[in-house]
């Protein structure tokens, strides 16, 4: 019997009811003359708790009346299931052993279901291999009861029922594992497919509003520059011009940037260079932050070593980069002093901006540079701002072949160098 059972698993392994139901249990039910019975693997609960639950559909057919029927159609459905421990079949689960009840009056005869057939004797059979309980049979209503011998000569079904059973059931998880990796595989096209349709809705986003705001900014050029020829005579006129067409053309050039920044890796901003003087261009750039933040702050630009230096550099957008970094110090540091400090470092130059704000830690210091990225203190601060200051800034000082430290300390303020070549 052990034999032809192995075989048949073999061969029809994919298909447990022929095995373990139409093969086994009947074979089991007709050796010992019993009337019904079942084939149960020992599963556990989410609390840790055994419990028993019909293997390959090994259930006999207690359809007898419209009781059993209904009852036999319900587990059928969702699977028959033994939780009550206190009971016949659980004595074998807690106890790892066999269990032979032939009297009536068994009290651990009680936790049957409402339309079950009545139970006159009963023998439960462990599933033991390598000394682990892995299932049970329960057979029932054998005439005369059931004798002690007959678990050592079903001995040999049982050990291949227990080994049968732990092999259907690594196939089965392994059947799991593969359709969760498949719908997990699925889960994470879905989510591309949102990222990539979100980074689409932000790429329209940003192209609209650049697009809806170089209309403005056009005007604003064209109209400042007839109002700098207009007032050529008055100086200090001219020279509120000139800065107001300077910081026109920084708009402009920031909204090519937030483009750049939206656009693919590797795309950065035009550069042209020309020889200016270095100290001159960053008294200028810090004076339009001063303006920009309404004259409220007062940094002190200081020169360390001998100028004056000239250098090669496109004044826009290394004006941008500047203009950024100065701006981050005002609004991270309101009310305290800001130093911006122009120094010459063999054949480069390095301007460094430092603040005594809330400062940022390493994890901030890190992610700073990425464009869009606001840290937890600015997201919840009323600074305003997107997350393109240092982003720009990083892209500008790069493209003229320089680089951007960043030193920071939370609660001791920030310090941030532009270095580029001399």
């Amino acid at each position: 019997m052990a034999i032809e059972f192995n075989r048949l698993f073999i061969a029809n392994g994919d298909d447990l009811a022929v095995t373990f139901r139409d093969f086994l249990l009947d074979a089991l039910l007709a050796l010992t003359g019993s009337e019904f019975g079942y084939i149960a693997e020992v599963r556990r609960s989410t609390a840790g708790t055994p419990f028993l639950k019909v293997f390959g559909f090994a259930l006999t057919d207690i359809s007898w009346s419209n009781e059993t029927r209904e009852l036999y159609q319900t587990h059928l459905e969702r699977g028959l299931e033994f939780h009550d421990l206190n009971s016949i079949w659980g004595e074998g689960v807690k106890t790892a052993s066999v269990v032979i009840s032939n009297s009536a009056e068994d009290p651990r005869r009680s936790g049957t279901p409402a339309g079950h057939p009545p139970i006159a004797s009963f023998m439960g059979l462990p599933l033991l291999v390598n000394g682990e309980l892995r299932g049970q049979i329960g057979l029932a209503n054998r005439p005369g009861g059931y004798e002690v011998l007959f678990p050592s000569l079903l001995r040999p079904i049982l050990e291949a029922c227990g080994t049968a059973m732990i092999v259907a059931r690594a196939r089965a998880d392994q059947a799991e594992y593969r359709a969760n990796l498949l719908e997990s595989r699925d889960v994470l096209a879905r989510q591309t497919e949102d990222a990539l349709e979100i980074l689409r809705v932000r790429d329209t986003l940003i192209s609209s509003v650049v697009h809806e705001l170089r209309t403005p900014m056009a005007a604003m050029v064209v109209y400042a520059r007839l109002l700098e020829d207009s007032l050529q005579s008055d100086a200090a006129l001219s020279e509120f011009t000139q800065a107001l067409n300077r910081n026109a053309d920084r708009l402009a050039a920031l909204l090519d940037n937030v483009l750049i920044a939206a656009a693919s890796p590797g795309v950065s901003a035009p550069i042209k260079q020309s020889l200016n003087d270095v100290e001159a261009f960053v008294n200028r750039v810090v004076s339009d932050c001063v303006t920009a933040a309404g004259g409220k702050v007062l940094p002190c630009v200081s020169i360390d070593g001998d100028g004056p230096w000239s250098a090669n550099f496109d004044p826009l957008r290394l004006g941008q980069a500047l203009s950024n970094v100065v701006m981050n110090a005002f609004k991270h540091a309101p009310g305290a002093p800001v130093s911006v400090t122009l120094r010459k470092k063999g054949a480069r130059i390095e301007v460094e901006v430092r603040d005594q704000g809330a400062g940022m830690s390493e994890d901030e210091v890190r992610r700073c540079r990425m464009a869009f990225y606001r840290g937890p203190r600015a997201i919840h601060s009323t600074t305003g701002g997107v997350g393109l200051g240092l982003a720009i800034a990083d892209q500008m000082i790069q493209a003229h072949g320089g680089e951007m430290s960043i030193e920071s300390v939370v609660g001791g303020g920030t310090t941030v160098r532009l270095e580029f070549p001399g």
